[in-house]
């Protein structure tokens, strides 16, 4: 599911996201989920067992019908791992310049800088870190460290 607004614990709380239509522009060009079970995920759809189908909710979330905007037959993945200091790792490989790495992460997940920081709530104090997968929607596209 593809979130159509800010969630409730975001500034933006209640604001459009225009994730469903930056999908299909090709401006977002990846989702970050949390968990390890998404690279197992992807590793089916690329066998060709599974595919990927991108919904939002046409109304209110789990009271409202379900509208697939997209099919994906092939996707990137890259592990992601957020620390609770703030440092970024993909693939277990940390960066020297964290924060144009912070703007790429942002940018491509169809975000301002201050919108994706929120978003994993690390304006908060009590961020404890965060560990998940990077899907891209374009196979070949990938962060080169």
């Amino acid at each position: 599911m593809i979130s159509q607004q800010f969630m409730t614990t975001h500034p933006r709380a209640g604001e459009n996201t225009n994730f469903n239509e930056k999908i299909v522009e090709e401006i977002k060009k990846h989702t970050i989920r949390a968990g390890g079970n998404w690279k197992k995920r992807v590793e089916q759809i690329n066998a060709g067992t599974h595919y990927l189908s991108l919904r939002y909710w046409s109304g209110k979330p789990y009271c409202s019908k379900q509208v697939e905007f997209r099919e994906y037959y092939q996707l990137g993945y890259q592990d992601l791992k957020i620390s609770a200091d703030r440092v970024v790792s993909i693939d277990l490989i940390e960066p020297e310049y964290q924060a144009s790495l912070f703007q790429k992460l942002a940018n491509n997940d169809g975000l301002k800088y201050t919108d994706f920081y929120a978003w994993f709530g690390m304006h908060k104090k009590s961020f404890k870190g965060f560990e998940g997968g990077i899907i891209f929607f374009d196979p070949h596209f990938k962060y080169n460290l």
